[in-house]
């Protein structure tokens, strides 16, 4: 029990959505772990084309300077 409240008021006490998944900023983040300004920056690839021999998987959003620091965090951990 009491390990259960440690972990609950480290979460309170350090969030881990405090930081932009883009920028890598301390803010509130929305759903997609992105800051206001990434989040205004970022572009949903609706169009995306349908690659049967490709197991069906798509970009889900266009390739832009957002998009590019998300996924550079991704890979490099946080670079």
């Amino acid at each position: 029990m009491l390990r259960s409240f440690a972990k609950k008021l480290l979460a309170a006490l350090f969030p881990p959505d405090a930081v932009c998944c883009s920028c890598g900023r301390e803010a509130v983040v929305d759903e997609r772990g992105l800051c206001p300004d990434c989040a205004a920056g970022i572009e949903v690839f609706n169009d995306a084309p349908i690659l049967k021999d490709i197991d069906g998987y798509t970009a889900p959003y266009v390739y832009n300077d957002v998009s590019a620091r998300m996924v550079k965090r991704l890979k490099y951990g946080g670079a």
